[in-house]
């Protein structure tokens, strides 16, 4: 069957679009009995497991998964072994921000009062992020350093 997008609007028939199809291709047998995986919003895999069972054969709607983006990529991780490292949340950066600080606080000479200020290590969060996401490194900006007035 390969990868399908169905894109339309609201009350189009996408859904019953794709269950019809699901139906059809699961009604026939693989040869290498490979499991088939329908894609869905988060919100509802379970809503797609339902009506796939009321309009499929009993036996085949059991090699079928409705699964969301996130629950495929945690299977695809599970089984190549690749599961993806535990990444900080917002609050766990923050957190990590504010002990660098304290710790370096004495070093500090321009922002050594501003710490303790509400909505300082926010900031500081935000401009560590797009940093991150425009490649911008300590390097880089001691190079810029010279031309800043």
């Amino acid at each position: 069957m390969g990868l399908q997008f169905v894109l339309g609007l609201p009350g189009a028939g996408k859904t019953h679009h794709c269950l019809e199809a699901m139906a059809r291709h699961i009604a026939a047998p693989l040869a290498d009995n490979a499991p088939r995986y329908f894609i869905v919003p988060e919100q509802f895999s379970l809503q797609a497991e339902r009506l796939l069972a009321t309009c499929a054969p009993s036996q085949a709607v059991m090699g079928v998964q409705a699964l969301s983006f996130g629950r495929l990529a945690y299977q695809v991780f599970a089984r190549t072994g690749g599961a993806p490292v535990k990444q900080l949340d917002e609050t766990g950066r923050h957190m990590l921000l504010r002990r660098i600080l304290q710790e370096e606080q004495a070093g500090l000479s321009f922002y050594a009062r501003a710490i303790d200020k509400p909505g300082f290590i926010e900031n500081l969060g935000l401009i560590a992020t797009e940093f991150f996401q425009y490649d911008i490194n300590a390097e880089k900006l001691a190079a810029l350093l010279p031309e800043m007035p």
